[in-house]
């Protein structure tokens, strides 16, 4: 579903883009938000 994969685009985006939430991805694979 479209709708879906933007969200998911989002989110990655958001993750990307803050320092502080790649660095606990990077570390574990998963964010807070999730």
């Amino acid at each position: 579903d479209a709708k879906e994969k933007f969200q998911l685009l989002q989110k990655v985006i958001s993750i990307l883009g803050d320092t502080e939430k790649r660095a606990v991805y990077d570390q574990t694979g998963c964010t807070d938000d999730d």
